[in-house]
Formats: structure tokens, sequence, C-alpha cells
């Protein structure tokens, strides 16, 4: 029985069918006491391509400049594909300049996006049985990987195994 552990990988698919796009906050919802679901919306109402379990990079702009930060997609949700809407799932950390931006619950928050980037990808000949691990990427490369995984485990095709690592109970 053959079988494949997907982990946290730091390869890029660099310069690669690359997009460079704008994207505005739409929503926000809180999923834990540190934890928030963002949806960003592209300006331009092109849609996002991309595979699960690949990120992306946010170039924000706050008073003392821009920076950027990367975010694995969370688009789980089968019913808007093709989309383009990028959901973030995002836990609060303390002194992190991106925490203190998206969490002040400003309004039309923006950002400069480029990607897809990384290979933290489903195989494309499925083993047997599959063992994702999260710990601190997080589940959010994850989800929409168990939507595509969905018709594959309904036939009893793939066995998926979810390791989670967690730094605490929230």
């Amino acid at each position: 029985m053959t079988c494949a552990i997907i982990g946290r990988t730091y390869s890029t698919t660099r310069g690669k069918g690359l997009s460079h796009f704008n994207v505005t906050l739409e929503r926000t919802r809180r999923l834990s006491a540190s934890t928030l679901d963002f949806r960003f919306r592209r300006d331009d109402g092109e849609t996002v391509s991309f595979e699960p379990g690949q990120f992306f990079r946010f170039t924000f702009t706050d008073d003392d400049g821009e920076f950027e930060r990367s975010y694995s997609l969370c688009n789980y949700d089968e019913s808007e594909t093709p989309t383009s809407a990028l959901d973030l799932v995002v836990s609060w950390v303390d002194g992190g300049r991106a925490s203190k931006l998206l969490f002040s619950g400003a309004p039309n928050i923006s950002a400069r996006v480029t990607g897809p980037y990384g290979r933290l990808l489903i195989p494309a000949q499925l083993p047997r049985r599959l063992f994702l691990v999260a710990t601190s990427v997080g589940i959010a490369p994850y989800m929409p990987m168990l939507a595509r995984l969905a018709t594959p485990l309904a036939r009893g095709e793939v066995q998926v195994y979810f390791l989670f690592g967690a730094r605490g109970p929230d």
C-alpha cells in the first residue's frame, strides 16, 4: 500500500505562471478569539488561478511603509470556483505588523499580490493513504485540498489523515 505525506515546503514556482494584481478586503469573520477569516477580492475582477496548497505574497502598506507577508489561500467553497476572491485564515501574532493592520477592523484594506508560489500540492497520482501535516503553516492550505479530495474520499479511493499541531487551545 502506498502513502504520501504532505507537509511544509519552501520550494516556489518563481517566475513560472506568476500573476501580479491588486486586492481589497471585502469581508472579515471571527473564527476564534485569536483567528479571523479575511476575504480579499481582486480589483480587476479576474479569476484567481492556483492549485490547492499554494500561497501568495501580499504587500501591504501601513504608517511605516510597505511590508510583505505570505499567505496560503483557504478558498474551500467549491461553489465559488472559479472566483476572484482570496480567502485567508490568519491568527493573531503578538507584535505582528500584519496582525496589527488586519485585525484593526479598518475597512477596505488593500494589497498588491503576487503568486501563486509553492509546491505543497496533492500528488497527481493519489496514493491509497495521504497524510496532511499542519503545524506552523496552519490549516489554510489544506482546506481547498480537502474540497478537491471530496470525490475520491467518497469513493473510498483514498484515506486522508490530518495531523494538526497547535500552540495552545486558541
